[in-house]
């Protein structure tokens, strides 16, 4: 079975897993996403949130590698920069390497470490918490009528604001992995 040691930037952009492959998970990279999850905006912690999920949905596809690993494969390399550790993991363990990080590629294949293409499969270029949408009387009553049908390609948690054709909001929506969820909007403010 082929190893394929993954770049946190794979993991916050998502790939698809392949059943011939065990994905190879280092202790700086948990430590990265760990990072993520409580440092850096909002969009960061929902990919680091989006990718803590994949891992656990698919824990028999990954292993973890707790080892500390001290860079050795070169002299004058910084020990402290976590490409340069992932690079000695994957010559000492005979990794191949997963990552969108150019630079980390161009290292990787300098020291003969297969690349692996990750295939990304999220897009959160230009990723909104809310997207607004004008919708015409048929086309409200068919979202009112399948609120199961995921028609705008909401992420989970992602809010949809629902107007009229002349801009006027109708109603809001967060859709939940399965279904929209109305949102009540309460005029009862307390300070």
């Amino acid at each position: 079975m082929k190893k394929v040691l993954v770049d946190t930037n794979c993991l916050l952009d998502g790939f698809e897993l392949n059943s011939e492959t065990k994905y190879i998970l280092l202790s700086h990279v948990n430590r990265e996403l760990d990072k993520h999850k409580v440092h850096g905006d909002n969009e960061l912690k929902f990919k680091t949130r989006r990718a803590v999920r994949f891992i656990e949905d698919n824990l028999d596809s990954f292993e973890f590698d707790i080892k500390d690993y001290n860079v050795s494969f070169a002299d004058g390399f910084d020990n402290c920069f976590t490409d340069n550790k992932i690079i000695q993991a994957c010559l000492d363990n005979g990794y191949n390497l997963m990552t969108n990080d150019f630079l980390l590629k161009q290292k990787g294949m300098a020291y003969g470490i297969e690349i692996i293409s990750s295939g990304r499969i999220h897009n959160d270029n230009g990723y909104k918490g809310v997207i607004q949408v004008k919708l015409n009387e048929s086309q409200l009553a068919e979202f009112y009528e399948n609120q199961t049908n995921n028609t705008y390609d909401l992420y989970v948690n992602q809010y949809i604001v629902i107007n009229d054709l002349k801009g006027r909001h109708i109603d809001t929506y967060r859709w939940n992995g399965s279904k929209h969820i109305k949102l009540i909007h309460s005029n009862n403010k307390k300070i």
